[in-house]
């Protein structure tokens, strides 16, 4: 069994007599994000740490792979990462994860079984970093565009309107449900819950371009010019440490 360890960056902002420690953990969902709380930290003058790795969720379960085998790195990496939160005692965690995987136990995202099992894993995450953390947010998942739909915008350059989807056509587990599921993870394990996606979909339809911003890199992650431009809908969602 090979070791897995926590790979972190730390960017530090404002005077040290009153900064405040704050980490950023979870996927590339959590990494799409740190434009906007880089710019978040600088305003607020933190001590800004990140802790991601992409494919593995927030939630403690195991991810199953393209390949269709358990990704049993992901579980060794939880148990790294919150040796590492409580070695840092950070002032606040904030946590992000793409939430529509499969996963061991419930390689069908769409039955009840499965949501039973995500939200029991995201409160033990969120539970163990609370320990750790006086303040502990997990944020929501983006709106999920697709990659057809990116396809399109290849496709009609000058006409994205086609390509458009509306906020209620995200099927499956994807919207509202995951976030009802994340929000009552989030009070199980004393933690606070934050929406995103209507920051990252403004209107209805959902564009895919803001002031002339891409919003989305590839159907899935924001693109990282649109990530730090709205890093002010970001600084409200986040309390104060």
């Amino acid at each position: 069994m090979s070791a897995v360890t926590v790979k972190s960056c730390t960017f530090t902002y404002g005077r040290a007599a009153g900064r405040k420690t704050v980490v950023l953990t979870g996927d590339s969902h959590a990494a799409h994000w740190f434009p906007a709380l880089d710019q978040v930290a600088r305003h607020r003058g933190w001590r800004l740490i990140t802790m991601t790795k992409s494919s593995c969720p927030v939630a403690d379960v195991t991810p199953i792979g393209k390949d269709g085998l358990p990704m049993e790195d992901c579980a060794r990496w939880h148990k790294a990462l919150r040796a590492r939160i409580h070695q840092v005692k950070p002032d606040l965690v904030i946590a992000s994860t793409f939430d529509g995987y499969e996963f061991v136990g419930a390689p069908n995202a769409l039955t009840a079984k499965s949501e039973r099992l995500w939200r029991q894993g995201l409160t033990r995450s969120l539970a163990a970093f609370r320990a750790d953390a006086p303040r502990v947010v997990m944020l929501g998942d983006v709106f999920h565009w697709g990659k057809p739909e990116f396809a399109c915008m290849k496709e009609h350059p000058n006409d994205l309107s086609r390509c458009t989807r509306r906020r209620d056509s995200t099927s499956g587990v994807f919207g509202q449900g995951r976030d009802k599921t994340a929000r009552q993870a989030a009070v199980d394990a004393h933690a606070s819950f934050r929406p995103t996606r209507q920051i990252v979909c403004t209107y209805d339809p959902c564009p895919f371009v803001v002031d002339r911003f891409l919003v989305t890199m590839d159907g899935g992650h924001l693109s990282a010019t649109y990530s730090a431009k709205i890093w002010r809908a970001m600084d409200l969602l986040i309390p104060a440490t």
